[in-house]
């Protein structure tokens, strides 16, 4: 068993500090993971992969819900699909911001328009 799957497995028995121990191990390939699903996203995007990484990670060591990890390669299937969850929801959260913009942008204007006559 190796240093991860150690550390994965004291977080399910509720080890608070083995996050803190997990993150410098796995940073690296969640990093590579976060850059690689960024490369299919629009070219405005505005997540940063290190931001990308810290939100994924905060989702699979959450130690007042933790998870069953069966190895290392478990926990970094299970931090791609995180990753992929998030970008949706975050590009989901920009459209809408989007369209609320516009549409705030739209009664403004009706709003300037009706005043200055």
């Amino acid at each position: 068993m190796n240093d991860v799957t150690k550390i994965l497995n004291a977080i399910q028995q509720g080890d608070s500090a083995a996050s803190e121990k997990l993150f410098p191990l796995v940073y690296d390939e969640l990093r590579r993971l976060a850059q690689s699903r960024m490369r299919h996203e629009s070219p405005n995007q505005t997540l940063q992969p290190t931001a990308l990484v810290h939100e994924a990670y905060l989702r699979l060591v959450d130690v007042a819900n933790p998870q069953e990890w069966n190895s290392k390669g478990h926990f970094f299937a299970a931090a791609a699909t995180a990753m992929r969850g998030y970008l949706v929801v975050f590009g989901v959260t920009l459209v809408v911001s989007g369209w609320l913009l516009g549409l705030l942008s739209l009664r403004l204007n009706r709003l300037g328009n009706r005043h200055s006559v």
